[in-house]
C-alpha cells in the first residue's frame, strides 16, 4: 500500500518524503493501482483515497486479535441490537454527566478514551458507597436553609478548601442583615462605636499590663498552697537550700512536688536530662526544638517523661548528623552507618501536623519566591505592613570575582585564596562602616571557612582597631560552614561559595557541602541566616557551570544565581536609572549596597511618602536615621498659606533592628495624611 500511494503522488510530494522511484515502477504500480476500482466508479484523486484505505487498514489491523480479510459478520443483527443498547446506556449518562469536563459526546468520542472514562467510572465505588451518607447530609443541610448555598457551591464548581471560608462569608452576610433588618434603630453611630473601641482598647491594654502581676500573685498562691500540703518535702528543700552543697538529683527525687513547684520551667539539651532528671519526674509538656537536627533517640528521654509532646522543626532546613566523639581524621573513609531519622521526621508520622506559613521576616523577593516554590510548596506567605514592603529593596546580592590571570591555589579548586582575600576584606570593611550590625561568613566547605577565619585573625594585626568589633559577645562575629550555621543568625551574612577556576578557566561543578547528601538543608539554612542583607561572593557564575553535572543545592544555588540575573535585567529594563528611588541614597557608593535604609519597612515608608511631597531627605548620625528637610518651593516662597503648611520637625524610632514604635506613625501622621 505505501508503494501504490508513492506511485499515485506527485514528485514534490516523493522528494520531500525522499522516496526515489523510478519512471517505469511507477507506471506498473500506478496500473496495479487502478485494478483496484470497481468498474464504473470514477475517483478524482487515487493518491488521497489510497491514504484514507491506508489509514482504514491501519485500524482494521489495530482492533483484529489475528490477521483477516475484512468481511460482513454473520451476527450483524445482534450487533446492531448492542450498539442501540450501548447509544441508550450512554444518553442515560449523559443526563448524570451533563457538566463534567471531559464533555457527554461520547458517540464521538475515541473509543480507547471512552473506555478509560468508563473504567473510571465504575472504579469510583467510594462515591456510590457513601451516597446514602450524603443524601442524608444533603437533607440536613437543606433543612437547615442551606439549599441555595448549595446550589452556587455547585455552580461554581468550588473546591472543598473554599467551602469554609465561603460559609463563614455567608453566615456573616446573613447576620449582618438580620442585624440590619430587626434592629436598624439600635445600631450605634460613629462616635458610640469609636467611644466603645478606645474602652476596650484600654481595658486590652491594662489587661495585658498586668499579666506580670497576675502571674506573679498565682505562683506565690501556689507555692503557699504546696508547702502547706506537702510539709515534709518542703522541709527537705529548705534543709537543701541551707546546706553547703545543692543535690539536683537528690531533691528531684525527695522532693518532686516542691522541685516543679520552684522550677516550672526546665530548658535542657537532651543529653543532659537524661544523666540529670530521673525517669520517675514527668512533665505536662515538652517542646523539641530543632527538632528536624536531632535524632529520635537523642530525644527519647524527653519524650517520655511528658504527657504532652510538641516538636518544633523545618525539615528543608536541617538533618540529624551522628554523634562523634573523636577528632575526623584526614582522608578517612565516610562512614556506612545508615541514615538517621530526625525526631520531627518520626513524630511527624504519628502526631497531628500543622504547618507555620506565615513569615513576619522581610524576605528578599527573588529568594523568597524560590524557596517558596521548590521547598515549601508555595505555601508561605508574607505579611506587608507598608508601601515600602510592597516595593521592598533588595536584600540579596551576588559578587562575582574576576579572576582573569588568577587561577586557584589547591589541585581539587577548593578555598581559593583571592576568595578569601575578597571575604575578608569585606568582613573587615564592615567591621569599619557599620559596627553596629552583626556579621557572619557562612562557606559551602570546613576548609574555606578555615581559611577565612584564618585570614581575618592575620588581617586584625594590621587593623587592631578593628579588634572591638571582633570581642565574643551575644552576636560574636563568626565563620562556619553550612552544616554549623543551623543555630546562627545574624544582621548580615557573606555566604562564600569557595570553588575556584583550574588554569584552562574551567570550574569545579562539586560545590562542597552543598553538593552532599544533605546540600538541599544546607542551601536553605546558608541563605536565611540573615536578618537584613545576604551577600554571596563567587568566583564562578552560573554560565561557568553545566546543569547536569550539579546535584543537590548546588543545583539550587545555580537556579538562584539565574534568577536573581533574571530579576536585575527586568530591573534595568522596566526602571530607567534616573528614576530608581534608592532605598539610601548615601550608601549607593559603598560596596555592600544591599543594605536598606534602616532595614526598616515603616521608615522606609516613610521616607518614600516624604519624598513623594517634596521633602528633601538627608542621612543622619549615630542615632538619627535620616533628617527631612522642607521643600525648596516652601523655603523660597513668602506666601501666607504655603508657610502654614504643616511640616514634620522630627522622625522617631527605637533604634531597634526589628521593630520600630508607633511613635514614627504618630509623629508623621499629621503631615502625612496631607
Amino acid at each position: 500500500m505505501t508503494d501504490l500511494i508513492a506511485a499515485t503522488a506527485s514528485g514534490s510530494w516523493r522528494r520531500e518524503n525522499r522516496i526515489d522511484m523510478s519512471s517505469m515502477q511507477r507506471s506498473r504500480l500506478r496500473r496495479a493501482a487502478k485494478e483496484y476500482i470497481l468498474p464504473g466508479v470514477h475517483i478524482g484523486d487515487l493518491h488521497e483515497h489510497l491514504k484514507v484505505v491506508q489509514t482504514e487498514r491501519a485500524e482494521w489491523i489495530r482492533l483484529l486479535d489475528s490477521p483477516s480479510t475484512p468481511k460482513i459478520p454473520e451476527n450483524l443483527d445482534a450487533l446492531a441490537n448492542a450498539l442501540h443498547s450501548l447509544g441508550s446506556e450512554l444518553s442515560g449518562l449523559e443526563i448524570i454527566l451533563p457538566d463534567t469536563a471531559e464533555g457527554v459526546d461520547f458517540v464521538h468520542t475515541d473509543l480507547d478514551q471512552l473506555e478509560a472514562r468508563l473504567d473510571a467510572l465504575l472504579n469510583d465505588r467510594e462515591v456510590l458507597m457513601s451516597l446514602p451518607e450524603r443524601d442524608v447530609l444533603l437533607g440536613r443541610l437543606t433543612n437547615a436553609g442551606l439549599s441555595d448555598f448549595l446550589d452556587e457551591l455547585g455552580e461554581r464548581e468550588a473546591n472543598a478548601s473554599e467551602v469554609t471560608s465561603e460559609l463563614e462569608l455567608a453566615w456573616w452576610q446573613s447576620a449582618l442583615e438580620e442585624l440590619l433588618e430587626q434592629h436598624a434603630e439600635k445600631i450605634l453611630d460613629g462616635d458610640e462605636l469609636r467611644d466603645i473601641e478606645a474602652r476596650f482598647r484600654r481595658a486590652d491594654y491594662a489587661h495585658m499590663s498586668s499579666a506580670q502581676a497576675r502571674l506573679l500573685a498565682h505562683t506565690a498562691r501556689l507555692w503557699t498552697e504546696r508547702i502547706e500540703e506537702f510539709h515534709e518535702q518542703a522541709s527537705y528543700l529548705k534543709s537543701q537550700l541551707r546546706g553547703r552543697e545543692f543535690d539536683l538529683e537528690s531533691l528531684l527525687v525527695n522532693a518532686p512536688v516542691m522541685a516543679r513547684t520552684l522550677l516550672p520551667l526546665w530548658t535542657a539539651s537532651p543529653f543532659s536530662l537524661a544523666r540529670r532528671v530521673p525517669m520517675s519526674m514527668r512533665f505536662d509538656a515538652v517542646i523539641l526544638l530543632d527538632a528536624e537536627s536531632t535524632p529520635l533517640a537523642a530525644n527519647l528521654p524527653a519524650i517520655t517523661r511528658a504527657d504532652q509532646v510538641i516538636a518544633v522543626g523545618d525539615p528543608h532546613a536541617g538533618f540529624p548528623a551522628p554523634f562523634i566523639v573523636s577528632a575526623p581524621t584526614s582522608g578517612a573513609p565516610a562512614s556506612d552507618s545508615h541514615r538517621l531519622e530526625s525526631t520531627f521526621g518520626a513524630l511527624s508520622r504519628l502526631l497531628p501536623n500543622r504547618t507555620l506559613s506565615l513569615v513576619h521576616r522581610p524576605f528578599d523577593r527573588v529568594l523568597f519566591d524560590y524557596l517558596n516554590r521548590e521547598f515549601y510548596g508555595s505555601h508561605l506567605r508574607e505579611i506587608p505592613v507598608s508601601l515600602a514592603s510592597r516595593k521592598p529593596v533588595s536584600t540579596l546580592s551576588i559578587e562575582y570575582i574576576d579572576t582573569r590571570g588568577k587561577v586557584s591555589d589547591n589541585a581539587n579548586l577548593e578555598s581559593p585564596s583571592v576568595e578569601v582575600d575578597r571575604v575578608t576584606r569585606l568582613v573587615l570593611e564592615h567591621a569599619y562602616r557599620r559596627p553596629e550590625r552583626s556579621l557572619a561568613v557562612v562557606t559551602a566547605s570546613p576548609k574555606h571557612a578555615q581559611r577565612i577565619a584564618g585570614a581575618v585573625r592575620q588581617a586584625l594585626n594590621t587593623y587592631p582597631q578593628l579588634a572591638e568589633f571582633f570581642k565574643p559577645g551575644t552576636e560574636s562575629f563568626r565563620v562556619v560552614d553550612v552544616n554549623r550555621a543551623g543555630s546562627l543568625e545574624r544582621d548580615t551574612v557573606i555566604f562564600s561559595l569557595g570553588v575556584g577556576r583550574a588554569r584552562l578557566g574551567q570550574s569545579s561543578h562539586n560545590l562542597g557541602l552543598l553538593s552532599g547528601p544533605h546540600g538541599r538543608e544546607g542551601f536553605v539554612v546558608g541563605l536565611t541566616r540573615a536578618r537584613r542583607a545576604t551577600h554571596i561572593v563567587s568566583c564562578v557564575s552560573p554560565t561557568d557551570m553545566n546543569a547536569q553535572k550539579l546535584h543537590e543545592g548546588a543545583l539550587d544555588l545555580y537556579r538562584l544565581m539565574l534568577a536573581y540575573e533574571e530579576n536585575q535585567q527586568q530591573i534595568a529594563a522596566q526602571t530607567p536609572r534616573e528614576d530608581v528611588l534608592a532605598s539610601n541614597a548615601w550608601l549607593e557608593t559603598e560596596d555592600e549596597p544591599t543594605d536598606p535604609v534602616t532595614q526598616d519597612w515603616l521608615l522606609n515608608d516613610a521616607v518614600a511618602r516624604l519624598r513623594e511631597r517634596g521633602v528633601r531627605v538627608r542621612p543622619g548620625e549615630d542615632e538619627i536615621a535620616f533628617i527631612a528637610l522642607a521643600p525648596q518651593q516652601l523655603i523660597h516662597t513668602e506666601s501666607e498659606q504655603e508657610s502654614a503648611q504643616r511640616m514634620p520637625l522630627m522622625v522617631g524610632s527605637d533604634v531597634l533592628f526589628d521593630y520600630t514604635t508607633e511613635a514614627c506613625v504618630s509623629i508623621l501622621a499629621w503631615f502625612l495624611k496631607g
